[in-house]
């Protein structure tokens, strides 16, 4: 029987570490072996979204050439209202996936289309639904006025509208999207002798740049992008500047 490895999530609560609880719960009742130390024999190392290092990931496959990455895509940080890096971190663990899984239709939309992250296809295979846990009886909440839709969610991701208790009301998902119609990035590991026009130049091809700051001689800067293409600004763009002297990858991220 193929044995598989589940890394632990570094986060400790929200959605991915629930997934992973839930998951290895299933593992253990379906009897399927599984663990979560890479350093073990297994077949098949399952990443989810940005929750593994790309050289994690390639040092995993080299100890084990062997074995399959099968690599489960949540969906884009940046839709998410995370920030761009991690959408850079999943496309590179990508890279090493032989076989791509997707949550939803959306998510594959979100990750492969809107805001093109992931390169590879697969399928897409919806969460399971704990009926033990999400069932219509239990307490129920009286609610202020006419409710012609209303849901309920838990998420630390801000775009998912649950970061932060707020008052549901019409219209408020049409002005979050105009208020988040640019995105900050954080432009780092600059070459000092980058000028602001150089900066500019280099992100026009993604969009109107709105404004553009460089920190003189301290080898950073920002940029103002469309929020729809700061995922491809922020992957495409890395190496097409010299790195500066000791200093690493030219890199960005959202503010």
């Amino acid at each position: 029987m193929l044995r598989a490895c589940l890394p632990k999530p570094g986060a400790v609560g929200g959605g991915t570490a629930s997934f992973y609880q839930n998951l290895r719960s299933f593992l253990a009742s379906a009897g399927i072996p599984f663990t979560d130390r890479l350093e073990d024999d297994w077949d098949v190392l399952f990443a989810n979204s940005w929750g593994l290092s790309f050289r994690t990931a390639l040092h995993a496959k080299r100890s084990h050439p062997a074995a399959r990455l099968l690599h489960r895509v949540d969906g884009s940080a940046l839709d998410y209202g995370r920030e761009a890096i991690a959408d850079l971190r999943q496309a590179r663990v990508n890279l090493l996936a032989d076989l791509t899984v997707f949550q939803s239709q959306y998510g594959k939309h979100a990750t492969t289309r809107k805001y093109r992250v992931i390169r590879q296809d697969g399928p897409v295979i919806h969460n399971p639904v704990d009926v033990e846990r999400f069932r219509p009886e239990g307490e129920r909440v009286p609610l202020p006025g006419k409710v012609r839709v209303c849901a309920v969610t838990h998420s630390a991701n801000p775009r998912k509208g649950a970061a932060v208790p707020r008052p549901a009301r019409a219209g408020w998902f049409h002005r979050e999207e105009q208020i988040m119609a640019n995105k900050r990035l954080y432009v780092g590991n600059l070459p000092y002798e980058v000028s602001e026009q150089d900066l500019r130049s280099l992100f026009e091809p993604f969009g109107p740049v709105t404004d553009v700051q460089l920190i003189g001689g301290r080898g950073f800067g920002f940029v103002e992008v469309p929020e729809e293409r700061a995922a491809d600004a922020i992957t495409r763009w890395l190496g097409e500047l010299p790195h500066a002297a000791n200093s690493g990858d030219v890199y960005a991220t959202l503010v």
